[in-house]
């Protein structure tokens, strides 16, 4: 379990365990390049796949397990649409299809989220319970931020993905889907004023969890079906 905040880089050496005394080095890369724009009307930031990122995918001679997001910050589907079809252009350029590639969905928001102070004591809890249902959600979200345009958004980027599949686009892209799991958390938000982000330890722990899961289903379709020397699964569904 590994955050990356502060910096764009750590590596990690990990050992197999029991008998196995080999080591394996594990580079972790974070980088942020945000795409839409802070406000409705404001200035457009177009989205690109910068310099820093592209070295450190393409100079490795393993593979490259890469989780991309384009952020909650757009306003217009046109440009969303424009930049989603840039990222996955960018990385069929790139050409590593051994690599792994995610998108994940982007995460709901909940309108009027749970209020307490900048004091809040987090060991004691919210006090809060989550939402029910994910029909209990539907009537919690507003629009002053357009975030009711999310689960737009997200399936934009399905059909794109889908699209490139059943084509045989390569890279093949895989759609990590956080959004319905983490819709009824509107209890652990990072308030006050922000109804958006999430507190951790909380939901984000879990996408971490719906990742490892997909890794590991993803091993097991290889070696039940997939001849040697292929990589992914090509998933036709959604």
């Amino acid at each position: 379990h590994v955050r990356v905040k502060a910096r764009n880089s750590v590596s990690f050496n990990c050992t197999q365990g029991g008998t196995d005394t080999s080591t394996q080095t594990i580079h972790v890369f974070f980088k942020k390049r945000s795409g839409g724009s802070a406000k409705r009307y404001s200035e457009r930031v177009k989205f690109d796949v910068d310099d820093q990122s592209r070295e450190f995918v393409t100079k490795s001679s393993d593979r490259v397990l890469a989780i991309f997001n384009l952020g909650a910050h757009y306003h217009n589907v046109t440009h969303y649409v424009e930049d989603i079809q840039k990222l996955t252009n960018t990385l069929s350029e790139l050409d590593r299809r051994q690599d792994l590639y995610f998108f994940r969905s982007t995460s709901p928001a909940h309108e009027r989220c749970s209020p307490r102070g900048r004091k809040f004591n987090w060991k004691k809890g919210t006090r809060i319970k989550p939402l029910a249902s994910f029909k209990d959600y539907k009537v919690t979200y507003g629009n002053k931020y357009d975030w009711d345009w999310f689960e737009t958004y997200n399936q934009l980027m399905k059909d794109l993905i889908l699209k490139r599949h059943r084509n045989g686009v390569h890279p093949i892209i895989h759609y990590l889907d956080i959004f319905n799991m983490t819709a009824m958390r509107n209890d652990a938000h990072t308030a006050p004023a922000d109804c958006l982000h999430f507190q951790e330890p909380g939901p984000v722990d879990w996408w971490n969890h719906l990742l490892y899961t997909y890794l590991q289903r993803l091993s097991l379709n290889s070696l039940q079906h997939e001849e040697p020397g292929t990589y992914n699964c090509r998933r036709l569904e959604y």
